[in-house]
């Protein structure tokens, strides 16, 4: 479920940033920071967030080494910040679409 949470982010990222009229990055990193840039999230949410793109790439990639504990672990900081990003990204969408 984190790794689909990710993915839908990052889907989102990608969205926005074609809204915005912005080149996507290749990596998924790169798409928290560039929606940092036009202000969609803050620049210091948007940076705390794109590690979690790292999170999923191992999620995938690296399922077998992955240690439980340490993914157990990142779930409180996803708890915190995700329900920020979505905040951020429903305020930006009311804002575009009034």
């Amino acid at each position: 479920m984190l790794q689909e949470a990710i993915e839908a982010a990052l889907d989102v990222n990608t969205h926005l940033i074609a809204e915005l009229g912005g080149e996507v990055p290749e990596e998924y990193y790169g798409g928290f920071l560039k929606v940092g840039q036009p202000g969609v999230l803050p620049a210091d949410l948007a940076g705390v967030l794109a590690a979690s793109a790292a999170l999923r790439n191992r999620l995938v990639h690296e399922y077998e080494t992955i240690d439980d504990a340490k993914v157990l672990a990142s779930v409180g900081g996803f708890l915190q910040l995700y329900p920020r990003y979505i905040q951020a990204v429903e305020s930006h969408h009311t804002k575009a679409v009034l």
